[in-house]
């Protein structure tokens, strides 16, 4: 079964926390029983050609429902996900949401084996989780706006820093419902603080931050709501 907290909560207590939930290759999450999953998660896996693929998607989906059982006291099975896109309504791209829980946000991430869930109890919520060492070279034109290319240019470890923009503009596209649908250059960051720091996005603020949670990845955190102690 999984643990009975999660990993990390990064942002105040009750409504305004924001909890991380990490799962690394061969964590102890209880995901064996099939029971766990929906009909609709078991197709998407039979769908996966490489069969360790096709595990790890189906561990990552068993327990992201079990982490959001624990949310809403209802089964891991029961539970219903929308992604109709609240921009466009087109239902192939929009953040995934519980049905019949709207004040409950949450965002996914996976990279390498690994998985991240932030949960929040009110509030939009993005996630972003990236190997430490992954190449980015040469997408600064693509990921950054000018003043932010002026910026990696004058600094050290390029490549890290550009890794760590990308984390923080990831999580702030995710938290708004646009993922890839809007570019990254939108999101403007001025700060890598690993506090929370403003970013703005089509005229909103966002606070991002990096949580520690394995030598291993760079992850950040993206909010639409701060209480002033936090900052």
């Amino acid at each position: 079964m999984l643990s009975a907290r999660p990993l990390l909560t990064v942002v105040g207590l009750g409504e305004d926390a924001v909890d991380l939930w990490f799962l690394r290759r061969n964590n102890s999450f209880d995901t064996s029983s099939e029971a766990t999953l929906s009909s609709d998660d078991r197709l998407r896996a039979v769908r996966v050609r490489a069969p360790s693929v096709a595990r790890t998607r189906a561990t990552h989906r068993a327990s992201v429902r079990q982490i959001l059982s624990g949310y809403t006291g209802e089964s891991s099975r029961r539970l219903t996900f929308d992604t109709v896109c609240r921009h466009c309504g087109d239902r192939r791209h929009g953040k995934p949401r519980l049905l019949h829980y709207p004040k409950l946000a949450f965002s996914i991430s996976h990279c390498g084996g690994a998985l991240l869930v932030a949960v929040a109890r009110a509030g939009e919520v993005g996630v972003d989780l990236e190997m430490d060492g992954s190449t980015v070279t040469g997408l600064d034109t693509e990921l950054c706006a000018p003043s932010e290319r002026l910026w990696l240019s004058t600094g050290q470890d390029h490549d890290r820093t550009l890794l760590r923009l990308w984390t923080r503009k990831e999580a702030v596209l995710k938290a708004a419902g646009l993922g890839l649908a809007a570019s990254p250059k939108a999101v403007c960051i001025t700060s890598l603080q690993n506090n929370w720091s403003p970013v703005t996005l089509h005229g909103q603020t966002w606070w991002v931050t990096e949580p520690e949670l394995d030598p291993t990845v760079v992850a950040a955190v993206a909010r639409d709501r701060l209480r002033q102690a936090d900052c």
